[in-house]
């Protein structure tokens, strides 16, 4: 895929959910459900990690809700893209990358969020056209004050900001003019899931779809 239209695609998803929903489901059946719940709180985006057990059932059950934008993280290999794209994922995200999975994905078309921790890897991405990337690991001391300082040398790029990032911390991420959202399970705690408490996860989605000034 272009990368410039790949780029794009993906800043264009981003600014659909400031939040990220990454949730970890034991029941697949679980997963329409929870995508539904999601997308009525106008948190549409929803990403499932390439590594749990059943991301390819989830993936699938997810990607038939209408509205939901359902993606694949943590890929690692093209062998990952390859399960993704087949059980239907409509992007992917990277906690790193490499230039032969670059190149992999310049030859199908699925959008990338690729995933960088510092501004020589961001450099690198922004010369080979991606100007969407995927900050990783986000939620540890002091990512805030980086990423407010990444703005001065490189205001051309934009993030999403992924990790294990707090509730009460999600906000400090979208309040930088550089980050378009933030990828947490925040939102969806397993609790929640595990009681079927659809309606309490709209109400949070609701809450936060509003988050980005």
């Amino acid at each position: 895929m272009q990368t410039k239209l790949a780029s794009d695609t993906i800043e264009m998803i981003c600014r659909t959910s400031p939040i990220i929903t990454t949730p970890t489901l034991a029941n697949a059946a679980d997963a329409a459900p929870l995508a539904q719940a999601l997308t009525r709180g106008r948190l549409p985006v929803i990403q499932i990690s390439i590594r749990a057990r059943n991301a390819a059932a989830v993936i699938r059950e997810m990607a038939q809700v209408p509205d939901a934008i359902v993606g694949a993280g943590m890929i690692l290999s093209p062998d990952d893209v390859r399960r993704a794209r087949d059980a239907g994922a409509k992007f992917c995200s990277t906690p790193g990358i490499t230039d032969s999975l670059l190149r992999y994905f310049d030859g199908i078309e699925l959008p990338l969020l690729p995933g960088v921790a510092t501004p020589t890897e961001a450099m690198h991405l922004l010369s080979r056209g991606y100007t969407t990337l995927n900050y990783f690991p986000g939620g540890s001391m002091g990512t805030v004050e980086t990423l407010r300082a990444m703005r001065q040398p490189l205001p051309q790029l934009r993030l999403s900001v992924a990790g294990d990032i707090a509730l009460e911390a999600a906000a400090d991420y979208l309040a930088l003019p550089n980050v378009l959202s933030v990828a947490s399970d925040c939102v969806v705690p397993a609790a929640m899931i595990e009681a079927h408490d659809w309606e309490a996860i709209t109400t949070n989605a609701r809450g936060f779809s509003q988050t980005k000034p």
